[in-house]
């Protein structure tokens, strides 16, 4: 398939036309053209269930305090993930807000590494999550939030998403003077959207609504007024090995899947070896299946 003009493809788990004819209404004005993946009828509440993502625990063991530099950038960082914020010039002292960001797994991540004045945000949590009695997470979503940030972060969550335009117009209202948002989702533009199609993990019927090119992405953006001023690959080994076994009729949590037990698996050490190159080659072409896109304020130089 061609990336001439913008894409995106559309998550549908009904197929009756009220739906459909919302969802293309929600569109209409972003994209030129639009792939619908049908499923059977499934309720969109089965996925979001006791065991949805964003109500996974946080992980406690990451909060081992280190000591950085207002920079973060010390002489041995201690993480790649403190690399990647480096380089977005992220201050030690600068507020983040991190939306959908589930029971505040990033947030824990970033407090652990000295950052102080972060929240995470996300509806689907049960309640606020509370540490050192401080909230780490509050159940609510973006637009009950006022204050302004300097970091607004979407890790995978903006294609969760009905709304897109709505979410970046208010997360723009939220930025502060040369403040950032970072989003990061899945895309067509990749080599696995090209080799695996409907059996691509990233497709995620029905709870992605969204699935962007590389245009579309700075379609929508340039519509809420807004530029990319980055875009570039982060894809992991992840989407391959489970996507080879969606073409196998494996799940991702069946006994034989790599994930649950790579001993019982279908893949030899060498095939792994071999996924991880292919994600590792995508990512240097810019053709990995999932992108980091930095969006400032046009004027913001």
């Amino acid at each position: 398939m061609g990336q001439k003009n913008p894409l995106i493809f559309l998550n549908v788990a009904h197929a009756d036309a009220y739906k459909l004819q919302r969802y293309l209404k929600i569109l209409q004005h972003i994209t030129l053209r639009i792939f619908i993946a049908t499923q059977k009828k499934t309720e969109r509440k089965t996925f979001l269930s006791k065991n949805y993502f964003a109500d996974c625990a946080p992980n406690m063991h990451l909060k081992v305090r280190v000591s950085l530099d207002p920079y973060f950038n010390v002489q041995k960082k201690p993480s790649a993930m403190l690399e990647f914020y480096a380089d977005l010039g992220l201050k030690i002292t600068d507020s983040i807000l991190d939306v959908g960001g589930g029971t505040g797994d990033f947030a824990w991540q970033m407090q652990s590494f000295g950052v102080k004045d972060i929240l995470a945000i996300d509806k689907f949590i049960k309640s606020d999550v509370i540490v050192d009695g401080d909230i780490l997470s509050k159940k609510t979503d973006i637009f009950s939030i006022e204050r302004k940030y300097d970091l607004i972060t979407f890790h995978h969550s903006l294609e969760h998403m009905e709304d897109q335009q709505k979410t970046l117009l208010h997360a723009k209202k939220l930025m502060k003077k040369n403040g950032k948002i970072l989003v990061r989702i899945p895309t067509v533009t990749s080599d696995n959207w090209e080799k695996y199609g409907l059996n691509w993990m990233a497709l995620e019927v029905p709870r992605h609504f969204y699935i962007h090119s590389h245009a579309s992405i700075r379609l929508l953006a340039e519509q809420v007024g807004l530029k990319v001023t980055k875009l570039w690959s982060d894809a992991t080994i992840v989407p391959i090995w489970v996507s080879e076994q969606y073409l196998r009729g494996i799940s991702m949590f069946a006994e034989n899947s790599y994930g649950e037990n790579p001993q019982k698996s279908i893949f030899t050490s060498a095939q792994i070896e071999e996924f991880q190159k292919m994600a590792d080659d995508s990512n240097k072409r810019n053709r990995g299946d999932t992108i980091c896109v930095l969006l400032e304020q046009k004027g913001c130089d």
